[in-house]
C-alpha cells in the first residue's frame, strides 16, 4: 500500500512539473511574440524602445461604462465628465521610481480639477505611445520625441503645456561648434570634413544635425563630411581640441552670458570646467528650438476637463510644492501653454 501511494505521489509531482514548464514556454513565446508598433525610423526619438504595450495595471473602472443609457448628445457629454482620466506613466524595469510616488501630484490635480485619475504603468515609452493610440490613455508626460512619434503616428494627441526650466527657457537647439580660427562658418563648409556626432541616436547630437546636413545641399557621395561617432561629449571636444575632428554637435539654451557658454547645455558645461573658454569656439549652426517634452493629452478629451488640467498645472508649483517636485525634479520654473506647432523640429524629423 505505501508504494503504490508512493507511485501515485510521484506522477502527481512530475504532471505538476510537466504543467509548469509548459505553462512557462508558452508565456515565453507570447512575449518573444508580442506585436510591436510600425514606428519605424522615428523609434530612435523615443527615449526608450521596447515591446508594445506593457500595460502593468490598468483600473478596471476606467474601462467600464457610466451605467446611462441613451445616445444623447448631453448624456454622452456628462458620461464622459464622469470617466477617469486615464493617466499614463513610464517606469522602466530596475527603476527606483514607482506608481505610489505620482499620488500627491495625482491628488492635487483631483482636488483642483474635481476629476478621477486612474494611473496606467508602462514599462517603455514604446508602450505609452501605443496606448494613446489604442485610446487607451488619456494623459500624460512624453518627451519631445515621443510626442512628435505620437502624433505623426495618429494626430490624435496634443500638447497642453511644456515645463519651464530654472532660467526661464522651454526648450533647447541643437548646434554645430568649430574652432574659433577654422574656415568653417556654415554647413556648407564641411564638405569633406571631419564631423563628430554624439550619442548615436539622440535628438541634438546627431539625428537633427545629420538631418541638417543631409539637406544643406551637399553632395552625400562627393562632399559629405566624415561622420564620426562618439560616446560622450567630453571625448568629442577632447577630438576637436587636438584638432582631430572639424566640428562638434551639442546642445544649449542659447540663452544668458555667452561668454559662460550661455545658461544650460554642452557649452556651459566644458566653459565651467575649463575644458574651453568661448572664444576658443564659434557655434556656426543651430537648429529650430526643440521644446522639452509636453504634457500631452488625447485629442478627444473634453475641453474643459483639459483646460481645467492646464490650469492646474500652471498652479501647481506655487500651490503645491511637494507634488511639483514629486513630479519632476528636473525643470524648477513651473509650466506654460505650448502649441503642437512648436514641435514641428522633430514632427518634420519623425515624419521623413
Amino acid at each position: 500500500m505505501k508504494n503504490q501511494f508512493y507511485l501515485v505521489f510521484m506522477c502527481v509531482v512530475v504532471a505538476g512539473c510537466v504543467l509548469l514548464l509548459a505553462t512557462h514556454r508558452v508565456l515565453a513565446q507570447q512575449s518573444v511574440d508580442e506585436p510591436q508598433s510600425e514606428i519605424g525610423k522615428s523609434e530612435r526619438l523615443v527615449e526608450q524602445i521596447g515591446p508594445a504595450p506593457d500595460d502593468i495595471r490598468a483600473s478596471p473602472s476606467s474601462e467600464q461604462g457610466s451605467g446611462l443609457d441613451g445616445d444623447s448628445e448631453l448624456q454622452n457629454t456628462e458620461k464622459e465628465k464622469t470617466k477617469p482620466v486615464r493617466f499614463g506613466i513610464v517606469i522602466p524595469r530596475g527603476s527606483t521610481k514607482t506608481a505610489a510616488s505620482y499620488q500627491p501630484f495625482l491628488a492635487f490635480l483631483g482636488t483642483e480639477t474635481g476629476q478621477v485619475f486612474d494611473t496606467r504603468v508602462f514599462r517603455t515609452t514604446r508602450g505609452l505611445i501605443d496606448a494613446f493610440v489604442e485610446k487607451r490613455v488619456d494623459y500624460a508626460r512624453l518627451s519631445a520625441g515621443g510626442f512628435a512619434t505620437g502624433w505623426v503616428m495618429c494626430r490624435c494627441i496634443k500638447p497642453l503645456v511644456v515645463p519651464i526650466s530654472d532660467d526661464g527657457t522651454h526648450g533647447y537647439f541643437s548646434i554645430l561648434i568649430s574652432l574659433a580660427g577654422s574656415k568653417i562658418s556654415n554647413l556648407r563648409d564641411l564638405a569633406d570634413k571631419r564631423v563628430a556626432l554624439v550619442f548615436e541616436g539622440s535628438t541634438a547630437g546627431d539625428l537633427l544635425p545629420r538631418h541638417a546636413l543631409i539637406h544643406s545641399g551637399l553632395d552625400t557621395k562627393t562632399e559629405f563630411p566624415d561622420i564620426q561617432m562618439f560616446k560622450s561629449a567630453r571625448e568629442a571636444f577632447k577630438a576637436l581640441k587636438k584638432n582631430k575632428v572639424d566640428a562638434v554637435a551639442s546642445w544649449s539654451s542659447l540663452t544668458g552670458d555667452s561668454e559662460e557658454g550661455y545658461s544650460r547645455g554642452g557649452l556651459q558645461k566644458l566653459v565651467s570646467i575649463g575644458m574651453f573658454s568661448m572664444a576658443d569656439m564659434r557655434v556656426f549652426w543651430q537648429s529650430r528650438r526643440i521644446p522639452h517634452g509636453p504634457h500631452s493629452i488625447s485629442t478627444s478629451m473634453d475641453k474643459a476637463i483639459a483646460n481645467s488640467i492646464a490650469v492646474a498645472l500652471t498652479l501647481l508649483p506655487q500651490k503645491n510644492r511637494d507634488a511639483f517636485e514629486a513630479l519632476d525634479p528636473f525643470y524648477d520654473g513651473g509650466f506654460r501653454k505650448i502649441s503642437q506647432a512648436e514641435y514641428t523640429p522633430l514632427i518634420e524629423l519623425v515624419d521623413q
